[in-house]
């Protein structure tokens, strides 16, 4: 059923971790070890909005610092297209035939058999802003009912603060377990305002990093990994150099040696 790969995985963790320092200034986690405390005792279905490419890329990431194994519902169409993915745990789904969608929906399911296996899903289906609605569809719901599976809510967002490179800011609330003889007119709207409720954890997180730029903000469980260190006094970047400015600027951050 699944193409999965235990070693492609952990190749491809090494791979898109070192993609992830370059591409980012620091990438932090709220509520990780809660997360994994969750994901240890029972089958999870992740729940993430979709903001960007980069997503897809982090599961493989969030797998390894969730000590799971997980797999991911992908578009069909964009699958077929990026067929990699299966082996990184990518389950095909149709959402343009409802009744094939439902079909695989029922498999992936079948997938939640043991704890520390995860499922995830973006029930928005598209890739859109942190800030616009989040407007989940009725997927997550399937997914739950088919596999009674504890749902994780995760947000996720990217902002440039006062660096170069843009923070990566994941958060992971409270579970919401299955509930018998709930409706999806009920269950995908309880999942939004989770995920609401996680986005608005990430603001106040981004607040405290810009008021205080060099400190994690409070209740960071993970620094998947920190942010470089800051230029010792009386280094001159070597941009400042080539442009004649002659200036140091303590602000700027030291290239990273990871």
């Amino acid at each position: 059923m699944s193409e999965k790969s235990e070693l492609w995985s952990r190749l491809m963790r090494v791979y898109i971790r070192a993609r992830m320092r370059r591409a980012f200034h620091d990438v932090l986690a709220l509520g990780l070890f809660e997360a994994r405390a969750t994901v240890a005792s029972e089958p999870v279905i992740l729940a993430l909005n979709h903001v960007a490419w980069w997503d897809a890329l982090l599961l493989t990431v969030l797998e390894g610092e969730l000590g799971a194994e997980g797999f991911a519902l992908m578009d069909a169409s964009s699958l077929r297209e990026l067929s990699f993915f299966r082996r990184l745990g990518a389950l095909s789904l149709d959402r343009a035939h409802p009744k094939k969608a439902l079909s695989d929906l029922d498999r992936a399911a079948h997938l939640l058999d043991r704890a520390g296996r995860f499922v995830a899903i973006f029930p928005r289906g598209a890739q859109r802003p942190s800030h616009f609605p989040l407007e989940f569809r009725s997927g997550i719901f399937h997914l739950q009912k088919r596999s009674q599976a504890t749902i994780l809510p995760i947000a996720l967002r990217y902002e440039f603060l006062e660096n170069a490179r843009p923070s990566l800011l994941i958060s992971l609330g409270e579970p919401l377990p299955f509930e018998e003889g709930a409706r999806a007119e009920q269950v995908v709207p309880r999942v939004e305002e989770a995920v609401a409720r996680e986005l608005t954890r990430i603001d106040g997180a981004l607040e405290s990093m810009l008021q205080t730029p060099l400190v994690a903000p409070g209740g960071v469980d993970s620094l998947l990994y920190r942010a470089p260190r800051p230029l010792r006094a009386g280094r001159v970047p070597l941009l400042a150099r080539l442009i004649g400015t002659g200036k140091s600027d303590s602000s700027l951050p030291e290239r990273s040696r990871s």
